[in-house]
């Protein structure tokens, strides 16, 4: 049967670029916007040898002090800092061998985290990989991978090795299982379909589930595969309701279901809607959709089983600091605190404590580049608040919570320890 493919006229770092275009745009017209006004006002002061009020500059400048990407949300009741707040710290650790975006990030049994493949230029996918000790702060080389790839997907079996499938490169819909006992990669099934940007997920069952994808850069696949670590096979599943090729998210729930929320359709579309993934069935069926449209957005699942949505960009292609709580009990969404900078392509991070680090990402003010600073969400009180700065800015990065509390996040060929 020919797999089931939906149209997509770009890829998804084509519709990232936009948001990168749109965000620097908006700092180009800042930076006009100044210059109209100090000429402006060194204009009205000659005419008027200096008789210039300050109550006449301020009037000057306020029209410029809306936000420059669009109207000035309203203010949420939620926003705002907590009154007593643990932020926590940040501190350098080794950096990576080699340089690279684009990874996957799977943290092993043993509390060491294994990072392979990606691109160390934005073009040409890596074989390489990586293991990251906390004992001793440092990568060391393991692998490497049979075939390069990037925008892959990975899982951590049951048994503690690692499934790492599809991807952009050589690798097309081959995949490969990584033994930490060894520290070598051997090849295993392959995908039904070709797949990058997709997204894989344990089942509680010990089978992994891949969803949507851009296929070839040129389709958004529409039906799931299931692989199937007993039989080293690929199996199809249900297809979604909504063709998906990137930027959405796959969060396990308590009851062993998954949830599939927003990303781009195969026209560039940021979507709200949202479904879930029984395996029991091998269905999907729709749910209660997102407040708003969000692509390269995070989700987190909370202690108590909801759902935080945070961030992302927006359907005109504008960083977002929303956020949203799903509950799996009712299917359906609501607003939950602001995040203090709008950011998508951020990380977010479940603590030991219930809380959430939300860290990095790409802001307006960024023009394009990544945020040094972080922040924590608090779900008892539904409120963000500051989490103090990394040392270096980190967009579209990977983070994973280690067995000792702290968080590594790393990005390009830096990495730093977040101490809660």
């Amino acid at each position: 049967m020919a797999p089931e493919l939906s149209s997509h006229g770009e890829a998804p770092r084509q519709r990232r670029a936009a948001v990168r275009l749109r965000t620097a745009a908006g700092a180009m017209a800042v930076a006009l916007a100044a210059v109209v006004i100090l000429s402006g006002v060194w204009l009205h002061f000659q005419t008027n040898v200096g008789a210039v009020s300050s109550a006449d500059a301020s009037s000057s400048v306020r029209p410029f002090t809306s936000s420059r990407l669009g109207p000035t949300p309203p203010a949420s009741p939620t926003r705002g800092p907590a009154a007593t707040v643990h932020t926590g710290t940040f501190r350098l650790t080794g950096s990576l061998p080699t340089p690279r975006v684009a990874e996957t990030a799977t943290l092993l049994a043993d509390g060491r985290v294994l990072v392979a493949g990606g691109s160390n230029d934005g073009s040409d996918a890596l074989a390489s990989a990586s293991v990251y000790d906390p004992a001793t702060g440092s990568f060391s080389r393991t692998g490497p991978l049979g075939s390069a790839r990037r925008n892959a997907v990975a899982a951590r079996l049951l048994d503690g090795r690692v499934l790492v499938a599809g991807g952009d490169g050589p690798a097309k819909p081959t995949a490969e299982l990584y033994d930490p006992k060894t520290g070598k990669f051997s090849p295993t099934g392959s995908m039904i379909a070709w797949r990058m940007d997709a997204k894989a997920t344990l089942l509680l069952d010990g089978r992994v589930l891949i969803v949507a994808g851009d296929g070839n850069d040129t389709y958004a696949v529409v039906f799931a595969e299931l692989y199937d670590p007993a039989t080293g096979r690929f199996s199809r599943t249900g297809s979604m309701a909504t063709p998906r090729d990137s930027g959405f998210s796959a969060t396990l729930l308590t009851d062993g279901r998954v949830l599939i929320a927003g990303g781009a359709d195969k026209d560039v579309n940021t979507l709200a809607t949202a479904e879930i993934f029984d395996p029991g069935t091998g269905k999907f069926t729709a749910t209660g959709s997102m407040t708003t449209g969000r692509a390269d957005h995070t989700a987190t699942r909370l202690s108590d089983g909801r759902v935080l949505m945070a961030g992302g960009s927006s359907p005109t292609l504008v960083q977002q600091d929303s956020a949203e709580l799903y509950d799996p009990t009712t299917g359906t969404f609501t607003r939950t605190g602001s995040m203090a900078v709008a950011r998508f392509g951020q990380t977010a991070t479940l603590l030991a404590d219930g809380r959430v680090l939300i860290a990095g990402g790409s802001d307006p003010d960024t023009a394009g580049g990544g945020l040094h600073s972080a922040e924590l969400y608090d779900p008892t009180s539904g409120i963000f608040s500051p989490a103090g700065s990394m040392h270096v800015g980190h967009w579209e990065n990977s983070a994973l919570l280690l067995l000792d509390g702290h968080v590594l996040i790393f990005g390009d060929g830096d990495a730093e320890l977040y101490e809660p």
